[in-house]
């Protein structure tokens, strides 16, 4: 395969008569599997699990070359961005980022963010890398369960949603979150998400961190939003 697809299983039970006395369907979300260069390089931050984990998938996981895939912004991101590096930032905690930056990270858990008593929909840009191909509709379903997001990122203006890759959007309230943005932070390059990789391994999952770390890394990741350069509280204190 070269493109997901969605299945669908139908069953039907009949009677001899042909008399239709139950039918149900299951859908089924087929995924091409690529494999990983074992010359593709990640410096994965302090995440020991998920580090043995892509050690295991064939990645050649180094401590200073590669795309860095850090869960928070911290004084070696920094580092990175400075050195005009590239980033892959988890942030599935709402101290993800520097509390200076106009983009906060916000939990869904136990607030109206959570879609309890309204829709929301959980959307992808389709046309374009890193979730072109892993896109089975504009709108994530089932396939996504194992990585959808439980925090959302917030501050953008209406504007910058042109380097918003995927977001979410809440029913008649008119409130749009972003789940993944791209951005300039001082000359490095940085790839945010919320999408959660703790089932690395799981098809999806593994495809989409896959995806993301390929788009991260190439020339096609050109954001125009620009976030500032922050050196974190312990380093300019150590100093």
């Amino acid at each position: 395969m070269e493109a997901p697809v969605q299945e669908r299983l139908e069953i039907e039970v009949r009677l001899r008569n042909s008399h239709r006395i139950a039918e149900n369907y299951y859908d089924l979300f087929v995924m091409p599997h690529k494999a990983v260069s074992k010359q593709t390089l990640v410096h994965v931050h302090e995440m020991p699990p998920l580090s043995a984990a892509m050690d295991s998938a064939g990645y050649a996981v180094s401590r200073a070359e590669g795309v860095m895939i850090a869960g928070g912004y911290c004084t070696a991101v920094a580092e990175r961005l400075q050195n005009g590096g590239r980033v892959l930032l988890l942030a599935n905690s709402e101290d993800s980022l520097p509390a200076d930056w106009p983009l906060k990270i916000a939990s869904r858990q136990g607030t109206e963010l959570d879609g309890r008593w309204f829709s929301n929909f959980n959307w992808i840009r389709t046309d374009r890398p890193p979730f072109a191909s892993v896109a089975f509709t504009r709108i994530l379903g089932f396939e996504s369960a194992r990585v959808a997001p439980t925090h959302v990122i917030q501050g953008l203006r209406s504007h910058e949603y042109a380097d918003v890759l995927s977001g979410i959007s809440y029913g008649w309230l008119n409130n749009n979150c972003a789940l993944t943005v791209q951005a300039r932070v001082g000359p490095g390059t940085m790839l945010i998400t919320t999408f959660r990789f703790n089932e690395y391994g799981q098809p999806y999952a593994t495809e989409l961190l896959h995806s993301m770390l390929e788009y991260v890394a190439g020339q096609d990741c050109r954001p125009a939003l620009e976030l500032p350069l922050v050196v974190p509280v312990e380093a300019a204190e150590a100093k």
